[in-house]
Order: C-alpha cells, then structure tokens, then sequence
C-alpha cells in the first residue's frame, strides 16, 4: 500500500532541510544571489526560432536549452558557494547541499514506490462488484416472490441479472480509469527517478570536507 506518512515526511525533512541551507546562505550573504539562480527559469526563448513549433525537433531543442540551463546554474551556484570568504561556513553551505540533495533523492524514491502502490491497488480493485450484485438479486428474486408469487419472482430473477451487468460495467470501467490514472503517475514518476538519480550533486563529498573545489566536481560542472 501507499505509504503516504513516508512520502510526506520525505518532503517535510527536504523542505527543511532546504530552510536551514537558505540560513546559512543568509549568513554568507549569498541568499538573494543563489534564490535567484534557483528561480530563473531556462531561456526557451533562444530556441523558439529554431525549429517548427510543437514539432520534434523544437522540444529536442527545448530539452538541450533545460540540460543546458541545469549545468549553467550548477556552475554558477558552485562558483557562488566557492566565493565564500569564511572556510567553516563554506564547508557547512555544501555539507547543508549534499544533504538536501540526498533528502530530495529519498523522496522522489518513496513517490516512485508509492506510484507503484497505487497501480496494484488500482488493478486489484473492483473485483467484488458481484457480491453486491448477489445481494441485489436475492432481495429482488425475494421482493418479487412476496409481492407477485412465481411470476414476481422471474420478474425479479430479470431485473437483478439486468442490475448485475450494470454493476459490472461500472466496476470495469472505473476500475480501468483508474488503472489508466494510476499507470500514468507511475510513468511519470519513473521519469522523475530515472531523471533526478543519474544526475550528480553540485558538491562532492570531498568538496564538503574541505570546502575547496574538487577538480573531478569542477569537469561534471562544466
């Protein structure tokens, strides 16, 4: 099952985590400048003139501009960080980002696993529709009998085998939306994990231990 409690407290341990790096960058005067370079959305408007709009070669040039953008702002949040004058306070900023970092990881792990959930509670559900149409046709095969003897009851027999295949058309088609529903939110959340856990952090482990830059994090920068 869905473990919502995981989930939430996944995001509420990034999100404050994510407060207490935002102090720190407060305390090195950098806040404003790193808000900024998080927020700035990518620069799509370089890339509108270069293909067909809505065609495939303009989202291929959107998706270049978005990894593009993305080690942009990796390189200029590094730079950022690395201009901190303080020693202890700029190991502190990228221990504080590393660990934000694995917090988001751990999140969007538990929205992949929680997406799985759903898709199995979605296929599984429905499945005793006919148990409620049992009950509907013994009280109506019982209803009619009382009220109109024999023929009552065949009356009753008809009517609850027409409410039986009601029923069970409602319960496949809602039990196929929300497989539908689910299927989708699983593929997209396996999108976000394939995308976000291949993807390096900003700051090396080493770079955390002696806040100065690491030439290997300086090349996945670039």
């Amino acid at each position: 099952m869905p473990d919502s409690a995981k989930l939430n407290e996944a995001r509420d341990r990034t999100k404050a985590c994510h407060q207490e790096l935002v102090e720190l960058e407060i305390r090195a005067g950098i806040a404003e400048a790193a808000e900024k370079l998080r927020t700035e959305p990518p620069h799509y408007h370089l890339v509108y003139d270069a293909a067909e709009p809505y065609s495939d070669a303009q989202r291929e040039a959107e998706q270049a501009e978005e990894t593009f953008h993305q080690q942009r702002t990796t390189r200029r949040i590094r730079d950022l960080y690395f201009a901190v004058q303080d020693a202890e306070l700029r190991k502190e900023l990228i221990a504080k980002d590393r660990e934000e970092g694995t917090f988001a990881l751990r999140y969007w792990q538990q929205e992949l696993s929680d997406a799985a959930a759903k898709l199995d509670i979605a296929r599984s559900a429905q499945k005793r529709w006919w148990v409620w149409a049992s009950v509907w046709g013994i009280a109506l095969l019982a209803l009619g009998f009382y009220f109109f003897g024999l023929i009552g009851a065949l009356g009753g027999v008809l009517v609850g085998y027409l409410n039986g295949r009601r029923m069970e058309h409602e319960a496949v088609r809602a039990r196929d939306s929300a497989v539908s529903d689910a299927e989708r939110e699983l593929k997209e959340a396996e999108d976000t994990w394939n995308d976000v856990r291949n993807q390096p952090q900003t700051f090396s482990q080493r770079e955390a231990k002696t806040g100065e830059p690491d030439p290997e994090s300086l090349l996945r920068a670039v």
